[in-house]
């Protein structure tokens, strides 16, 4: 299909859901009620961006997910990368880290607040934990995958396991790597806004739990329209870096070719 009409084909789609929604809503009261309407919701929107107040929400939610997605990743990544030195240590830790990446974060919230405080520190930490398993099972796959040819000629030159880890495992690796941020992305932010659901006096949580607390619908609905946006982007993020990982793989292996 036309990327012009696939794109006329969404806009109709999304104005004839919106003008269901408004009819719903004005002629049941019960809709209303549940659901405000998308003339209300539009004009709490206007409210938030009014003088920007929205930004220092944005940023809080915003920040945590990416430092949460950094940490995670290059955490899950470092320990998973390393499960090539030893084969059969990946296999005893799997079930491990199944069963604690199968954990919802939401037990662990709770004690993250008495650890970590309820500052930016327990949002991060939260993010932290909702990525740091998928990282470490995807790069030690990707790890595992690794062509023994590579390997096989490059211990043929006496190299060291350190050289052969870096070398070929490392950039062998990173498209697993990348795969696992772009997954993570989601699950980063969801971990930071749950963070703030829990205990916060600012971020886009705190916005859709107080609006919620105070049955105004239309700003909660209006808060979780940036969240939805903060998703979109970072998964427009993820899609760039992985679009471009030959080149950020190829930029890795010169270097530490020259090395």
């Amino acid at each position: 299909m036309d990327k012009r009409l696939m794109l006329l084909a969404r806009f109709g789609i999304l104005l004839a859901v919106l003008a269901a929604w408004e009819g719903a809503a004005r002629h049941f009261p019960a809709v209303q009620f549940a659901l405000a309407r998308p003339t209300l919701v539009g004009n709490a929107l206007a409210d938030l961006l009014r003088g920007w107040m929205i930004l220092p929400h944005v940023a809080a939610t915003g920040g945590a997910a990416v430092l949460g997605l950094v940490l995670g990743t290059v955490l899950g990544a470092g320990l998973g990368l390393l499960t090539w030195f030893s084969r059969s240590t990946a296999q005893v830790l799997r079930p491990f880290v199944v069963a604690l990446g199968a954990m919802p974060i939401l037990t662990v919230a709770p004690m993250m607040i008495i650890w970590f405080g309820i500052g930016l520190e327990m949002k991060v930490a939260l993010a932290t934990l909702s990525t740091v398993f998928v990282a470490f099972a995807q790069s030690a796959q990707g790890a595992e995958k690794v062509s023994n040819e590579y390997v096989e000629v490059l211990q043929g030159m006496n190299a060291t396991p350190a050289q052969v880890f870096i070398k070929v495992v490392v950039p062998g690796s990173l498209d697993w790597v990348f795969s696992s941020m772009r997954l993570n992305a989601g699950l980063a932010l969801l971990g930071a806004f749950i963070g703030e659901f829990i205990a916060s006096n600012r971020g886009l949580g705190y916005l859709v739990l107080r609006a919620s607390s105070l049955y105004d619908v239309p700003r909660a609905i209006a808060a979780a329209f940036f969240i939805v946006m903060l998703a979109l982007i970072f998964d427009w993020t993820g899609t760039q870096i992985e679009k471009r990982r030959n080149i950020l793989i190829r930029w890795f292996c010169i270097s530490t070719c020259i090395r």
